[in-house]
């Protein structure tokens, strides 16, 4: 085990709390403002918060800690557990349990699915899937071919066993050459991607996956790369089980509603651990919580004059703020923040634009502007950055909510 000359390496005095990633930290180092507890982060700015994972360096930084808060809400889903097995006694908080997140049906169980159409296939051609921005880590797909005599009833039936299996493993961007009823488990990301299949004989085949397409994981069935959709015959849209995973847009930092809930439960797990700063705790959150009151306030007015309130962004990590203040969001689907979008979805976002009268294109604020600016050109517009806070670092020293306000004034100059 450590010893307690860990911290006096890192030139701490008092007490450790670490944060996930900026805007826990942030929201949390206003809250222990005025004291001598350490706040620190514990992802690196310069890396994707949805896709990093601690090293053993970070577990010896938490095994000196006192807390961590994590945001919560599947954000750090992919490394928590390990955390929790290594370090037992470590105080987790999950900021996101009190609030209200939106959710999405997520994964089928096994031996279940939720999708379900029947296409034909040339043999031996290559057909491409896209992918959306997705904050899933699997989607299973099979392949089952038919000579169309099955009745619908006997063949959901049949693709559920096949679906029992859990599949074979294929990275993004790889080639599945199709056996006929074999599950395929494609490796997602916090990026957009293809993947491509191609079946050894020409006929009917259905296709089964595990997900429908929706917000947080999209795909679509392409005849090629670029092109139009794959015509299909849907048989099954919706879950074949009332047990399938519940999943959650992760981004429930960026609503100043749950921002405030955030400020309570930071308040009273600090209060707990260090009772000799309570009232300094209470004081700095009724302080933040007044500060983001007044900020909603301000915007919901400004936003309730105006008479379109779509905007369209490249990074699928608005829709709390666009829930909070009653605006549509936008996203461009097959694109995150550091991603690139398809020629498909590029003519779509242009249409969607001119038939909604856009002229402003947003993007993540250290992100690829490069499509921003190819659809605000077509359509005779602008771009500018939207920040979801996922890169932004500790040096930069800047509040939540001046980045809120800041995200708020661009979405209101933008709209009439």
């Amino acid at each position: 085990m450590l010893s307690a000359c860990r911290r006096n390496e890192q030139v701490i005095d008092g007490s450790l709390v670490y944060t996930s990633f900026y805007p826990v930290y942030d929201l949390t180092k206003s809250v222990a403002e005025g004291t001598d507890i350490h706040i620190d982060i514990l992802m690196p700015a310069e890396q994707d918060p949805h896709m990093w994972e601690p090293t053993p360096r970070d577990l010896q930084k938490l095994a000196v800690a006192d807390m961590l808060i994590v945001n919560g809400a599947n954000m750090e889903e992919r490394w928590l557990a390990g955390i929790r097995e290594s370090l037992p006694n470590l105080k987790i908080v999950d900021l996101s349990e009190n609030v209200d997140l939106i959710t999405y049906k997520g994964q089928a169980s096994l031996g279940e699915f939720q999708y379900m159409v029947k296409l034909d296939l040339v043999g031996n051609r290559v057909y491409p899937i896209e992918f959306g921005h997705t904050h899933e880590e699997f989607m299973r797909i099979a392949f089952i071919k038919t000579d169309g005599q099955e009745k619908k009833e006997d063949m959901i039936d049949y693709a559920k066993a096949v679906m029992l299996d859990q599949g074979e493993t294929v990275e993004q961007y790889s080639l599945i050459e199709v056996e006929n009823e074999k599950v395929y488990q494609m490796k997602m990301g916090h990026t957009s991607g293809m993947m491509y299949y191609q079946v050894p004989e020409s006929g009917s085949y259905y296709l089964i996956s595990d997900r429908l397409s929706e917000a947080l994981l999209s795909y679509r069935l392409l005849e090629e790369e670029g092109g139009e959709d794959l015509p299909v015959e849907v048989i099954l849209t919706g879950s074949t089980s009332s047990l399938d995973k519940t999943t959650y847009d992760p981004h429930s930092w960026m609503s100043t509603i749950n921002a405030k809930i955030y400020l309570n439960a930071i308040n009273q797990s600090l209060a707990a651990f260090y009772p000799h700063y309570s009232k300094k705790f209470n004081r700095n959150k009724v302080r933040m919580v007044n500060e983001l009151a007044l900020l909603e306030h301000e915007f919901k007015d400004k936003f309730a004059a105006k008479e379109n309130k779509v905007f369209v962004v490249t990074h699928y990590a608005y829709a709390y703020l666009a829930r909070d203040f009653g605006l549509d969001q936008y996203p461009l689907q097959g694109l995150t923040s550091m991603g690139s979008i398809s020629l498909h979805t590029l003519r779509r976002a242009i249409a969607f634009c001119r038939e909604n009268h856009v002229s402003k294109i947003f993007y993540e604020a250290k992100g690829n502007s490069r499509d921003a600016y190819t659809i605000a050109w077509e359509i005779g517009g602008d771009a500018d950055t939207l920040n979801s806070m996922e890169f932004v670092s500790k040096s930069e020293e800047v509040r939540y909510i001046d980045i809120m306000r800041d995200n708020l004034e661009r979405l209101e100059q933008s709209m009439r």
